[in-house]
């Protein structure tokens, strides 16, 4: 008889089921003018942006991983947008800061505000 074939609407079925998606958004408030390197851990994809624009894409369906990328940020509120989804296997979100002045750690809710 052979394997049934999966019509688009079977396959987004299948993935509206088992995949998760989320949008975080935030400001984000920086206390001095410094660079700051940002962190981006996660198993299944993941973006940051950051005052608008694309500061890090680590999309796509894998394993738990990091990606960096650093940026001149001037004192005060910035916004701050994580988009993220879950499909099949471990779970895993982390986003890290590190300068001159901040040790490598989360962003915690001190330097967060709901927007």
């Amino acid at each position: 008889m052979g394997t049934p074939q999966r019509t688009p609407e079977i396959c987004k079925e299948i993935l509206q089921r088992n995949v998760v998606r989320k949008k975080r958004r935030k400001l984000t408030l920086i206390q001095i003018s410094s660079n700051i390197l940002f962190y981006l851990v996660s198993d299944d994809g993941s973006r940051i942006y950051l005052d608008n624009n694309q500061l890090i894409d680590y999309d796509g369906i894998h394993g738990a991983g990091e990606r960096k990328a650093s940026v001149a940020l001037m004192k005060g509120l910035h916004p701050f947008r994580l988009i993220y989804f879950q499909r099949y296997g471990g779970l895993g979100l982390k986003v890290l800061w590190e300068s001159r002045k901040i040790r490598k750690s989360e962003i915690t809710d001190k330097f967060r505000k709901h927007n």
